[in-house]
C-alpha cells in the first residue's frame, strides 16, 4: 500500500486499522467518527485481533497500524504512546465495596477475583498487578470478553479489574459498580506501525492527533 496515491493529510485513500479485544468494542467507534471529521475522504477498514495475530498483521503489511497495551517485543515494528487508562474494580452491587470511594489491594483479598482467558493481555496485566502487592485471592480465568466478566460479577459470581473505557464513564452498569483502586493500576494505550512503513508511521501520528484533539488521553 506504500505506492498508494496520497491524498491530504499525508494518508491514501484506505486505511486499516486493527485493536485487541479489549479496546476495539470501546474505542474503534469513537476513533472511526473522529477520523471522518478529520480525514472525511478516507475510508477507514477496522479489524479486531488478539496481540499476537494483531502484531503479527501488522508487521506484514496486512494492517497499516493497530492499537495495543502492551510493550513490543518485534524489531520490525514501532510505537507512539497515546494514553494511560486506569482499571477499576468491578463488584456487584450487593458487594460490601459497593459505593466505596476507593479500594485498595487488601479488599481484594480472599476474594474470587474472575480473570479473561490467557489469550488476552489484560489477563496478565492484572495479574501482575496482584503479584507487585501481594494480593492473594483465588483467581478463575473463566471468559473471552470483559462482557462476560461483568455478567458473571453481576449475577455474584465474583469480582474483577475492568479497563475504565469499558464503562463508558460510568460507575453503576445495572448492577455493577466500578470502584477506584489505591495505587491505581494502569495500561499504557499505544499504536504500532511498521518502521519501514511511511503510510502506517504517518497513520498512527494522525490517530494520535485525533485521540489528543478529543481529549481521550490521560
Amino acid at each position: 500500500m506504500d505506492t498508494a496515491a496520497y491524498l491530504h493529510g499525508g494518508l491514501p485513500a484506505t486505511v486499516k486499522i486493527g485493536a485487541i479485544p479489549t479496546i476495539a468494542p470501546y474505542f474503534l467507534a469513537q476513533l472511526h467518527a473522529l477520523f471522518a471529521e478529520k480525514f472525511p475522504d478516507i475510508e477507514t477498514a477496522f479489524e479486531e485481533e488478539v496481540t499476537e495475530r494483531l502484531t503479527k498483521a501488522v508487521a506484514q503489511g496486512d494492517l497499516d497500524a493497530g492499537i495495543l497495551a502492551t510493550p513490543l517485543e518485534d524489531s520490525l515494528l514501532d510505537e507512539i504512546h497515546l494514553f494511560e487508562e486506569p482499571f477499576l474494580l468491578a463488584v456487584p452491587t450487593s458487594h460490601p465495596l459497593s459505593g466505596a470511594k476507593e479500594a485498595g489491594p487488601k479488599d481484594l483479598a480472599k476474594e474470587r477475583l474472575l480473570l479473561l482467558k490467557d489469550t488476552h493481555c489484560l489477563r496478565e496485566q492484572v495479574h501482575g498487578f496482584c503479584t507487585a502487592h501481594r494480593v492473594k485471592s483465588s483467581r478463575q480465568s473463566v471468559a473471552s470478553s470483559i462482557a462476560t466478566l461483568l455478567s458473571l460479577v453481576r449475577s455474584g459470581g465474583g469480582i474483577t479489574l475492568v479497563p475504565e473505557m469499558a464503562t463508558g464513564g460510568v460507575t453503576n452498569l445495572d448492577g455493577v459498580e466500578c470502584v477506584p483502586i489505591s495505587p491505581r493500576p494502569t495500561r499504557q494505550i499505544r499504536v504500532i506501525f511498521r518502521k519501514t512503513s511511511r503510510i502506517g508511521r504517518r497513520l498512527a501520528e494522525a490517530v494520535r492527533e485525533c485521540v489528543g484533539s478529543n481529549g481521550v488521553d490521560g
